[in-house]
């Protein structure tokens, strides 16, 4: 692997080899040269096809929708579940493995897959959905297992994005 002196110059190159590479190519690629300088933006990008100019425009400053707009996750933001809409929109997902976690209101879930490579793409599929949302889950994956907590922190609690972003996740595990 070459040794990039910039992040301009890592993209250039990631350009030029992910055009003949098909999805899962490039996921591996993006993980194994990109490693902690925005990767999910770079994904997100390519899976979008903006291109070259997306892309550097994507990762200009690494800032998200929220940070050009102080404003736009505050207008999406979803209120505490009430009493009443706990008890409807969790009792699917705890049904489906999902639990309470303790001293915290959070829900947790352990998906285990075939392999890494089942794994990744899961959690790629994940992040594409939670990007545009605005709500990034807490998780943790060795090999084929990926340990999920959800809770929304501007509510210091459950809501209604945790239980969508859930449901979707129980959904895309088993689509992997």
């Amino acid at each position: 692997m070459n040794i990039f002196t910039t992040e301009s110059q890592v993209y250039t190159q990631l350009l030029q080899e992910v055009t003949a590479a098909t999805v899962m190519h490039m996921r591996v690629l993006l993980s194994t040269k990109v490693e902690g300088w925005g990767l999910r933006l770079v994904t997100s990008a390519i899976y979008r096809g903006v291109g070259k100019a997306g892309i550097e425009q994507s990762i200009a400053p690494f800032s998200s929708a929220a940070a050009k707009d102080p404003g736009a996750s505050r207008r999406k933001m979803a209120g505490k579940l009430s009493a009443e809409d706990r008890e409807s929109a969790l009792k699917p997902l705890l049904g489906s493995g999902w639990s309470m976690v303790e001293k915290r209101d959070a829900i947790y879930k352990e998906f285990l897959f075939k392999d890494f490579n089942e794994a990744f793409g899961f959690m790629s599929r994940t992040a594409l959905l939670a990007e545009k949302m605005d709500h990034h889950p807490e998780w943790f994956n060795v090999y084929n297992k990926v340990q999920v907590t959800l809770s929304s922190h501007d509510v210091n609690g459950l809501s209604q994005r945790d239980i969508k972003l859930a449901s979707f996740m129980d959904k895309a595990a088993v689509t992997v």
